[in-house]
């Protein structure tokens, strides 16, 4: 049963399969012209609205029935995460980012947009961009398989495809990259850099006990 199922588990498979549902429903619709009989049905009383408005011009008529028309077919899917690390370990981050990255590039207009505290889903990002980066310059399969073993080839991002921003002080701010690489100077990995230099110092503290300098 779900409800017995572990917090992170239920939170994250609902999420992971209205994604795939619908990244899939949006793929195939974008295939076919085949309208269902109610979009049918409001798509002629629409159409007639715009013929029979004798206010309009034939210039304005053809651009609002463009406009129509786009109306109908599905061309991309925004998919928009508020924090996918809810409640998981950081191996299970990984897994979800791969995820919904693969549901996200099924189609190329598709969008992924996440709201993250965690640090590992920036670190991660980082790392499938680093593996797109060097599966382009490989020429044998031996160390392209290398690679995968690490990162997927369905979760390689190229530099151009991601956008981190962070927000500090009230403000947004974009994070450098270098050579394509986002920066992992940002807030969530001083944080982390902060913890990790008050343990360096509780260390030396200890050592300093032990020299007899209590």
């Amino acid at each position: 049963k779900l409800s017995e199922a572990s917090s992170g588990f239920q939170s994250t498979l609902p999420l992971l399969l209205v994604s795939k549902h619908i990244s899939d429903m949006v793929f195939d619709r974008s295939k076919s012209s085949e309208l269902t009989e109610t979009e049918k049905k409001t798509l002629k009383r629409e159409v007639e609205k715009i013929m029979g408005n004798e206010n309009l011009t034939e210039e304005v008529k053809v651009a609002s029935l463009k406009s129509l028309s786009a109306k109908y077919k599905y061309s991309r899917f925004l998919n928009i995460v508020e924090e996918p690390e809810l409640n998981l370990y950081p191996t299970s981050q990984r897994n979800v980012l791969i995820r919904l990255i693969e549901d996200a590039k099924k189609m190329e207009n598709n969008k992924l947009v996440m709201t993250t505290h965690s640090p590992y889903v920036i670190n991660y990002l980082t790392i499938f961009v680093k593996a797109a980066q060097l599966a382009k310059q490989i020429k044998k399969d031996k160390w392209l398989k290398e690679v995968e073993k690490i990162v997927p080839l369905k979760a390689h991002l190229c530099s151009s495809e991601l956008v981190i921003f962070q927000v500090s002080n009230g403000r947004v701010e974009q994070l450098a990259s270098s050579e394509g690489i986002p920066s992992d100077a940002n807030f969530l990995n001083e944080m982390l850099q902060v913890t990790n230099d008050d343990f360096d110092r509780l260390l030396e503290i200890e050592e300093e006990i032990e020299n007899g300098n209590n």
